[in-house]
């Protein structure tokens, strides 16, 4: 599902100011690292009895979050999946947090991709590193090969309508990552 325009930015404006909130400037950038300073509780299936894991891989999807008593908890799929995909998977759980979705639905599922995307890769840094194909960005940012290409288009499109002129919280990004003494392509 295509977002608006609109919403693409205010979520890539969440990310950034949540990078700020949090003290997130190292790449690759840390899915563990922001849960924790979060005070989202990340526990991997394997760390599982078989009961449990069976209770909690009955539901879609490669990491799941649960909200109890005032706590929140990532349970994510380290058993069939690389690092590169757990990592994605819960960025994605964390979009749905930062987000306020309170249930599954297809745009739900869209923003918290997106997010999940973004935080891992964002685009402005993706361009002041000078990634120039699919594998730099794999290889800098610890992405899956898939979601490199994913994020390959997105840098495309976005050199393709101006994106070499920075937003203001683009500029903040590339602040926050101290990127500011890189020379741009």
């Amino acid at each position: 599902m295509r977002l608006h325009n609109n919403r693409y930015e205010e979520i890539k404006s969440i990310v950034v100011a949540t990078y700020e909130k949090y003290g997130i400037n190292k790449i690759p950038i840390d899915c563990f690292e922001l849960a924790r300073k979060m005070g989202i509780t990340i526990i991997p299936f394997s760390k599982l009895t078989q009961k449990q894991q069976n209770k909690i891989s009955f539901c879609e999807g490669e990491a799941i979050m649960f909200c109890i008593n005032q706590s929140t908890y990532i349970f994510y799929n380290d058993i069939d999946n690389t690092i590169s995909r757990q990592r994605f998977s819960i960025f994605h759980e964390i979009g749905h947090y930062i987000l306020g979705h309170k249930g599954e639905s297809e745009l739900a599922k869209s923003e918290a991709d997106f997010f999940a995307r973004y935080a891992i890769a964002p685009i402005p840094l993706v361009w002041k590193l000078n990634c120039v194909d699919v594998v730099d960005i794999k290889n800098i940012f610890n992405t899956s090969f898939e979601c490199a290409t994913n994020i390959k288009n997105n840098y495309d499109n976005w050199i393709i309508y101006g994106g070499q002129e920075l937003k203001k919280f683009e500029n903040k990004l590339i602040d926050i990552f101290n990127l500011t003494w890189l020379n741009c392509k």
